[in-house]
């Protein structure tokens, strides 16, 4: 919390996070985010271009005057999804091998997270908020964490797990939440 309140235009992402990306991504970078605020506005500034997801109307209105205001509408598309289902076929709206970032933050984290595995190209990142919820680590301090012991949250996380278990992985934590991104091989 102290990281967010000294740097309030960073997304709400561990400060580790934060800093490799700041430090990885690139501006001819294509990427994708399920889950808006904050980290549109970032994104956006160091990507050519950003399709962002939301599902709460109060919050794409907010985030949506946020575009406009920083005058970044040519580089985000804004899309709004209020039922799940549609939120989730959102994954299926870009080609195969045709993402360099996404961000996994906002509904149905699992099936985003599951479909959004062909649409990213070779070197491309993913990164989970609040993986620590969905997927087990030995080492998190992080409160409500899985554990080893405990298993992936659901079969589609354990699908997911199966899938990526090869990726390069940097799994961050602030002590509250934790934060993991994959480079696809």
């Amino acid at each position: 919390m102290y990281d967010q309140a000294r740097n309030p235009e960073n997304p709400w992402l561990t400060e580790q996070a934060v800093h490799f990306l700041s430090q990885t991504l690139r501006a001819d970078d294509v990427g994708i985010e399920f889950g808006s605020g904050r980290s549109t506005i970032w994104f956006a500034r160091r990507l050519r271009h950003l399709i962002s997801v939301e599902n709460n109307p109060l919050w794409y209105a907010q985030v949506s005057d946020l575009i406009n205001k920083n005058d970044l509408v040519q580089k985000v598309d804004y899309r709004k999804c209020y039922a799940q289902t549609e939120y989730v076929a959102q994954t299926q709206t870009v080609d195969d091998d045709s993402l360099d970032f996404c961000l996994i933050d906002g509904e149905s984290r699992d099936a985003c997270a599951l479909n959004i595995l062909p649409k990213l190209r070779a070197g491309a990142l993913l990164v989970v908020d609040n993986v620590n919820w969905y997927l087990p680590h030995p080492s998190t301090v992080s409160p409500d964490s899985r554990r080893p012991a405990d298993g992936c949250r659901s079969e589609m996380w354990a699908a997911f797990s199966e899938q990526i278990r090869d990726w390069r992985r940097y799994w961050t934590s602030s002590g509250v939440t934790d934060t993991c991104i994959w480079i696809k091989p």
